[in-house]
C-alpha cells in the first residue's frame, strides 16, 4: 500500500508554559508516552488479520513496510476508524491513486503527535469526521505532489491542522474503498518504526497481540519481535535493501529487498519492484542450502568473490520454471544482479552478461 513518511522524536524536557505541560525540544507538547493509549482504532472483532510490521507488497512497498495492517473481517461495511487516546492531530494527508484511470481512489492519513516528536499515524481512512473535514478545508493551501508509483500517475496533498481528539472519539470511516482492504497502523521514533503495540495500554495491547499474522487470520505471528521487524540490512552481507544504481531511495519500484518474511521470519523473501525485465514484480521464496552456491541464507551470501544462484517459488506458492537469479556481492556496498531464463543447474559455472543490473546499499 502505498504512503510514505519521515519522523523524528525529540527528548522531553521541562520549560516553563503558561498551561504546564512538559515541552519537547522542538516546541512541542504532544509526545506519545508508551502505554499510554487506550482504545484500538478499530473494534477488534472486525479485524480479521493485524500484519506485523515488515510487510512486502511490491512495487509499491519493495521494501519492509514501517507499518502494521489491520485487515477488514467484513469488508464492503463501513467501520468505524477511532482515536486510541487523548492525542492531538497536527496533519492530514489526501492520497489519490491511479488518477486518470477507471481505478482511480482517493484516501487520507490522519497523524497524531507532532512532525519532530513522537508520531501514530493512520493510513487508507476512507472517509474523515465533519470536525476533520472542516479543519482540511477542502485542502486549500495544502502542500501537494505529484509523482509516478507503480506505473500511475499519484498526487499526495498534505495539510497542516490543529485538532484534539478524544479518546473513543469517531475520526472517519474505512474498509469500503476498492484495493484498501486494511486500515495503516504506524509509529516512529527517532525516525524509526516502532512497534505501534509498545504504545497501547496492556488492556488494550491484549485485545490486539493474538491478531498478529497473515492477513486473513490464518497464520499467527509466534517468534520475537511479535511486532515485526522493517530494518533488517546486515552489513557485509546480501541481506536487506539494496537501490538500483543512480535512483532515488522512492519510489520503492526501481528496487530489490533481500530480507525476513513478516509473519514466518525463517522464510527467505526476495522482493522485485517492477524494473528487472522479464521478472514479475512479486514477492520470491526458496529453500535454504546449508552449502554451495545456490539458495543459500543471505546472511551467508557476502563478498568472497563467488557468484550465488537463486531458485525462485512465489511467496503466495508455486514455481516460476525455467528462471533463476545470480547475484554476487563486488563489496560491502555494490550489488551485482541479474534473471536468467534457467534454472540453477544450467549455464554453469555462473557468469554475467550484459544484462547484469548493478544495485547500491544505501
Amino acid at each position: 500500500m502505498p504512503g510514505l513518511l519521515v519522523l523524528v522524536i525529540a527528548a522531553s524536557v521541562i520549560t516553563s508554559m503558561t498551561d504546564c505541560k512538559k515541552k519537547q525540544k522542538d516546541g512541542s507538547p504532544y509526545s506519545i508516552a508508551p502505554a499510554s493509549l487506550s482504545v484500538a482504532p478499530l473494534d477488534s472483532s472486525s479485524i480479521m488479520g493485524l500484519v506485523p510490521l515488515g510487510g512486502l507488497n511490491p512495487p509499491g512497498h519493495t521494501f519492509p513496510s514501517d507499518h502494521m495492517g489491520a485487515y477488514y473481517k467484513d469488508f464492503g461495511v463501513p467501520g468505524n476508524i477511532k482515536s486510541p487516546g487523548n492525542l492531538h492531530i497536527f496533519n492530514i494527508t489526501r492520497d489519490r491513486h491511479a488518477i486518470g484511470t477507471p481505478g482511480e481512489t482517493a484516501d487520507y492519513r490522519i497523524s497524531f503527535g507532532s512532525q519532530n516528536g513522537t508520531l501514530l499515524y493512520f493510513g487508507h481512512v476512507n472517509t474523515i469526521s465533519a470536525r476533520l473535514t472542516e479543519a482540511v478545508a477542502g485542502f486549500s493551501a495544502a502542500v501537494c505532489n505529484t509523482y509516478i508509483a507503480g506505473g500511475y500517475t499519484q498526487e499526495q496533498c498534505i495539510k497542516e491542522v490543529s485538532i484534539d481528539v478524544t479518546a473513543g472519539e469517531i475520526i472517519g470511516t474505512g474498509g469500503v474503498v476498492a484495493g484498501q482492504y486494511a486500515l495503516d497502523i504506524g509509529m516512529l521514533s527517532n525516525n524509526e518504526a516502532v512497534c505501534p503495540l509498545d504504545y497501547f495500554d496492556a488492556a488494550t495491547r491484549a485485545e490486539l497481540e493474538p491478531k498478529l499474522g497473515r492477513y486473513d487470520g490464518t497464520i499467527r505471528r509466534t517468534e520475537p519481535p511479535l511486532c515485526g521487524e522493517v530494518n533488517q540490512d546486515l552489513a557485509g552481507t546480501l541481506r536487506g535493501i539494496w537501490l538500483k544504481q543512480g535512483l532515488p531511495k522512492y519510489p520503492e519500484d526501481n528496487h530489490i529487498a533481500f530480507v525476513k518474511d513478516n509473519v514466518e521470519p525463517a522464510k527467505p523473501c526476495i522482493s522485485i519492484g517492477s524494473a528487472v525485465p522479464g521478472l514479475a514484480s512479486n514477492v520470491y521464496t526458496f529453500i535454504p542450502q546449508g552449502s554451495g552456491q545456490v539458495d543459500r541464507p543471505f546472511t551467508e551470501v557476502t563478498s568472497n568473490g563467488s557468484i550465488y544462484c537463486f531458485s525462485l517459488q512465489l511467496l503466495s506458492g508455486g514455481n516460476v520454471p525455467g528462471t533463476s537469479i545470480i547475484v554476487k556481492l563486488d563489496n560491502n556496498t555494490t550489488l551485482s544482479f541479474e534473471k536468467r531464463d534457467c534454472d540453477c543447474a544450467s549455464n554453469l559455472p555462473y557468469s554475467f552478461t550484459t544484462s547484469k543490473m548493478v544495485y547500491v546499499r544505501q
